[in-house]
């Protein structure tokens, strides 16, 4: 049974306007980690930001609880019912029908379209309800005691502190007393009392006292999810035993060995195939931050359950086929993009199971003697084995082992201390700004416009005027010239004045439907209603613009030369160069850089006329032009053509002509994370600066060595032969004089363990040979110990050496920490070797203090 086409059919017939699923990013919504319910993506509607086009909605939305607030990972596989996958069945009311209505549509496709049994269902509402509980009383004609009154916890929703929010009313069905469970309102309802779909009734605004006040427009909120109701319809108490997943099971059963992998694993598998599949298909690639976390969490989640089952192979990859097979029909990207699913998860899980034996191991290791691991010991399986914390948690549990989860959050956030880059002007906080204003782009063909003052905010507050010199604050103005970032463009800057002030514009941000500037007022006073001369930088908004257009043509080469599996991830388009990041799963060949470069030239020699329009959505999609999972556009949208074949969604700013560009030249090509490539750029006035910076650079490395432009690959391949060739001569005599030194050296041999311990002042030679005399030290003693110095001009290097024998007793990095601890020295190093540096100290110190160390 199609209950998923069951549904949308029943409410297309009573008047609803089916609306396809959004993407799992929300677009542009940067309080949710994921799609996780069917409003989402009507979200702007409810806060009474953005207007609906239709008033009566009805949609089966996608949706992933795996990550921040809503995350049901660890009950995955143990429950019957919990998914970190799933599809929510909502039909939706704005302004519309209410309360009597909703429970009508609910009750009439639980019982006459389902079938559903009467009496096996059970109604919760709010305490204070009164009206909702009258209809199902009155009308539906539903028992007494089928009826249950909860309170705010179970049965009130709201969007968050302030804002819109309404009474619930629940649809619970009876799966029969050989469940445990009491009824919703005297206890637990376990897994007997099931709750399928929930009503809610949107009719308050709390305000920031707290009190409730009436929305003038009232609307209905309702999600069921397909998974649970296909349980109830299909007579089974557990989920994932309904016909949903049977190919998915079907496709497990054949495949795995079924002694090892019991029935909790194959539901992880079958879920987690679900999530990482789906999300893959809107665009998301594993990495080490955000969405891309969780994503990679899950993979490896999934990845770690078979290895425990014996599954040592990639095999999650090869569940794209049957997804594809069984939900393509429905989200149609499970087909076009089922190759770069499959190669996605195929590399995850090869990139994973590669370390996960050694990060295992390492583990076992760690707790042999004592059920712990330290904060360091977590940090370092996530750093170096790619171990999320999650899963080492999970590891923990099922073998007893405590962690000191606190040290090694101290740890992650001093990472994140020392990568954390400075961000750009930020507006973190926008409970101020009134939602009501709005203000106007119009600076798509103005560089210079009057306006007026409609907003001064100073330090997140409403003001009617400001005057403090050389401090920042926020302005809006009815219409504005300055284009605010967005779309990975950098904002306008300019100037804002009048007979009265001069105000300097730093950065312009758009938050719900106005346009923020943040200024500086540098003479004068502002104030609410006052008329403006607002003026933008016109040479760095042509560069900028320039850079933008280069990357719509970018973005079309690279999907011509590497593949339509190429998807933007990410761009920055400042007045100096640009950036993009894109999927494709291996560096680029000089060959592919070349082709691209050329495509681009040959669009800027073409001098081509740039294009914009504004059309449907609908429309611009089957002309062909790309949108971006991570961008929310309205039903009217501008699609901008650069160059020949180029057609983009796209609100930034472009040039006329492609002739504008003048040079394009690719500066690099690296790895941002698994699957994501990144291409930095330079054009125009930069690009020339770079041949010209270029030309004069070989003139004069020419010019040293004494040779012509023309042969300098030659002359300088040449140099390094010759180097190479000294470099083999020096490492040989080194290894010779590490030899004769060693017959000098004393040693001292520990008693209980036979290792032999040097300890040695070696100034007279060079780094190289201490580290070559360290290597044969070991080489001739396997159960060996060395501790070398080198000191010069008041500083002291220190290098360890243990070899393989003896390191469960004695370890490089425990010496060379000991030594930063009380020399305040610097260094680092593995259990094997180690180095450190130390500055005005003497060298016998040092030396003393280690041989009391290792003897204690």
């Amino acid at each position: 049974m199609n209950i998923r086409q069951k549904f949308t059919s029943y409410f297309e017939k009573n008047d609803h306007k089916l609306i396809q699923s959004s993407s799992l990013i929300p677009a542009s919504d940067k309080t949710l980690l994921f799609t996780n319910s069917g409003m989402v993506q009507f979200k702007d509607i409810f806060l009474g930001i953005k207007n609906s086009k239709f008033n009566r909605v009805v949609t089966c939305q996608k949706c992933v609880r795996a990550g921040g607030k809503h995350n049901d990972l660890d009950n995955i596989g143990y429950t019957n019912r919990h998914h970190s996958f799933f599809e929510m069945l909502g039909n939706f009311s704005f302004g519309d029908y209410f309360k009597e209505e909703a429970i009508f549509f609910a009750w009439e496709f639980l019982t006459k379209e389902l079938g559903l049994d009467e009496n096996k269902l059970y109604i919760s509402v709010h305490k204070d309800d009164h009206e909702a509980a009258k209809i199902w009383l009155n009308d539906i004609k539903i028992k007494k005691d089928h009826i249950w009154y909860l309170n705010d916890v179970d049965n009130f929703w709201q969007m968050g502190s302030t804002g819109p929010c309404g009474p619930c009313s629940e649809i619970y069905y009876d799966l029969g007393d050989n469940l445990r469970g009491s009824i919703p309102s005297k206890g637990d309802p376990g897994d007997r009392y099931i709750e399928i779909w929930n009503l809610v009734f949107t009719q308050y605004d709390r305000d920031s006292k707290g009190s409730l006040n009436d929305l003038p427009k009232k609307c209905v909120d309702t999600g069921m999810g397909l998974e649970r109701i296909h349980a109830v319809v299909e007579g089974v108490t557990d989920n994932f035993k309904t016909s949903l997943f049977k190919e998915l099971e079907e496709h497990l059963d054949a495949s795995l060995n079924s002694k090892k992998t019991n029935y909790v694993i194959k539901k992880i598998i079958m879920d987690h195939c679900r999530s990482a599949c789906f999300l893959i298909s809107d665009g998301i690639i594993p990495s080490n931050e955000g969405r891309g976390y969780v994503l990679r969490r899950i993979i490896r989640r999934a990845t770690r359950y078979l290895y425990n089952a014996g599954v040592k192979e990639p095999f999650l990859y090869t569940c794209g086929t049957i997804l594809k097979n069984t939900m393509g029909s429905t989200y149609n990207d499970l087909i076009v993009k089922e190759s770069a699913i499959k190669d996605t998860l195929k590399n995850e899980e090869n990139n994973y199971l590669n370390t996960l034996s050694n990060g295992l191991d390492l583990i076992n290791k760690l707790t042999k003697s004592k059920k712990h691991l330290t904060g360091e010991n977590i940090f370092q399986l996530y750093d170096t084995y790619g171990f999320p914390s999650e899963i080492v948690e999970e590891i923990a549990a099922e073998n007893d082992i405590k962690l000191d989860l606190k040290g090694f959050k101290k740890l992650m956030e001093k990472q994140r201390v020392q990568s954390r880059k400075n961000s750009n002007f930020q507006i973190e906080d926008t409970s101020f700004i009134n939602k009501k204003t709005t203000s106007d782009f119009s600076g798509y063909d103005k560089s210079t416009l009057t306006s007026k003052v409609i907003e001064i905010y100073s330090d997140n507050q409403s003001a009617n005027a400001f005057k403090m010199l050389n401090t920042s604050f926020m302005l809006v103005t009815k219409e504005t010239p300055f284009y605010p970032e967005g779309g990975g463009q950098i904002s306008d800057t300019g100037r804002i004045y009048n007979d009265n002030m001069k105000i300097r514009v730093l950065n312009t941000q758009r938050v719900n439907n106005l346009i923020l500037h943040h200024v500086i007022l540098e003479c004068g006073e502002i104030k609410l209603n006052d008329n403006v001369k607002m003026e933008i930088d016109t040479d760095r908004r042509k560069r900028i613009a320039i850079n933008h257009s280069s990357t719509h043509l970018l973005n079309h080469a690279l999907r011509h030369v590497l593949g339509k599996h190429v998807e933007q991830k990410g761009s920055l388009v400042t007045d100096q160069s640009l950036r993009f990041d894109f999927s494709h799963n291996k560096a680029l060949s000089n060959d592919e850089i070349f082709s691209i470069e050329k495509i681009i030239s040959n669009e800027i020699e073409s001098n081509i006329q740039s294009k914009q329009k504004v059309t449907s959505y609908k429309k611009a999609i089957d002309n062909g032009a790309l949108a971006f999972f991570d961008e929310k556009y309205d039903d009217e949208v501008r699609v901008v053509n650069i160059g020949s074949k180029s057609i983009e969604l796209c609100g930034g700013t472009h040039i006329a002509n492609t002739s504008s560009i003048r040079l394009f030249k690719i500066i690099s090509e690296s790895s941002v994370s698994t699957g994501i490539r990144r291409v930095e750029a330079v054009t125009g006035e930069e690009a020339y600066k770079l041949y010209q910076n270029l030309y004069s650079d070989i003139k004069d490395l020419s010019k040293t060595l004494n040779t012509n432009p023309s042969d300098l690959k030659t002359k300088i391949d040449s140099i390094k032969t010759s180097e190479e060739s000294n470099n083999s001569l020096i490492n040989a005599l080194n290894k010779k004089v590490a030899n004769l030194y060693y017959y000098k050296l004393s040693s001292k041999e520990e008693i209980t363990s036979k290792t032999l311990i040097f300890i040695e002042n070696c100034s007279d030679l060079s780094a190289d040979q201490i580290k070559l005399l360290g290597d044969s030290i070991k080489s001739k003693n396997n159960n060996s110990l060395s501790v070398l110095i080198r000191e010069e001009n008041n500083i002291i290097n220190c290098y360890v050496s243990v070899s393989k024998e003896c390191k469960h007793r004695y370890n490089a990095k425990q010496i060379i920490s000991e030594l930063v601890s009380e020399f305040s020295a610097k260094g680092g190093g593995s259990p094997t070797f180690g180095t450190s540096v130390i500055t005005d100290q003497k060298a016998s110190v040092i030396m003393q203090h280690i041989e009391e160390f290792l003897k204690a």
